[in-house]
C-alpha cells in the first residue's frame, strides 16, 4: 500500500505499508511520465512498515508533469509486490491572480511556485487572449519560492480588456512557459473589486 498526494511540490511525503511474512525490505522510486521508463531511486529500507512513513522526496528529481512513485517489497522466498501511485508534479505554477479573473486596473501580486535546483524564472505579461507580444514584469530571478511572490503586476494604467501572465521557468536547457489566460481589466469596478 502506498499514499502520495495527487499534486506535489517541492518536497513529497510518501507513507505506505510494506509488510509480509517472508519481507526481507522495501525499495521506494520515482519515474517520470504515465509509464516511466527509467527510475530513480529514493530510499530503502528492510524494515517493516504499517501505515507508516517511508520516505522524503525531493520533487525536483523529476521534471513537472506526470510522475509515478513505486514501492517494491521483497520476501525471502525472491518473490517481490510492486505497488504504484500516480503524482502530478508541480514546481513551475502560476495561481493568482487566476485565469478568468475580472479585476479592477491596480496593482497585483502575481503568486505562484518556482522550485528546483538551478531553476530561474521571469514573469511577464500580454494583451489579448494569446498575445504575440510578452513584457515583463520581473527581472530574471532563482531563488526557489513556494505558493509565494514572484513579481508585482501594475495593472493600473491598461486599457479594458482581456490580458494573459506567463511564467517562464529555465532549468539547463529546458525552458518551459506556464499561462494565466483571460484575465480581465474592467474599468467598471470598483477599486478592491473582486473580493475572492
Amino acid at each position: 500500500r502506498l499514499n502520495v498526494p495527487a499534486n506535489a511540490s517541492a518536497i513529497m511525503d510518501v507513507s505506505g505499508t510494506a509488510t509480509g511474512i517472508f519481507y526481507t525490505g522495501y525499495q521506494l522510486s520515482i519515474g517520470s511520465g504515465v509509464t516511466p521508463t527509467n527510475w530513480i531511486s529514493i530510499s530503502s529500507s528492510p524494515n517493516r512498515v504499517t501505515n507508516g512513513f517511508m520516505a522524503r522526496i525531493d520533487t525536483s528529481v523529476v521534471p513537472d508533469g506526470a510522475a509515478v512513485v513505486q514501492l517494491v517489497a521483497s520476501n525471502g522466498n525472491g518473490g517481490v509486490a510492486i505497488v504504484s501511485a500516480p503524482v502530478k508534479v508541480l514546481n513551475s505554477l502560476l495561481p493568482a491572480p487566476l485565469s478568468g479573473d475580472v479585476l479592477h486596473p491596480d496593482k497585483y501580486e502575481v503568486r505562484g511556485t518556482v522550485y528546483g535546483p538551478g531553476k530561474s524564472y521571469q514573469v511577464f505579461y500580454g494583451a489579448g487572449l494569446s498575445p504575440s507580444k510578452w513584457m515583463p514584469i520581473s527581472e530574471p530571478a532563482t531563488t526557489s519560492i513556494i505558493d509565494g511572490k514572484l513579481a508585482e503586476w501594475d495593472a493600473g494604467n491598461l486599457d479594458n480588456g482581456e490580458y494573459a501572465l506567463k511564467l517562464t521557468t529555465t532549468s539547463g536547457t529546458n525552458t518551459a512557459d506556464f499561462l494565466a489566460p483571460a484575465i480581465y481589466i474592467d474599468h467598471h469596478l470598483k477599486p478592491g473589486w473582486p473580493v475572492h
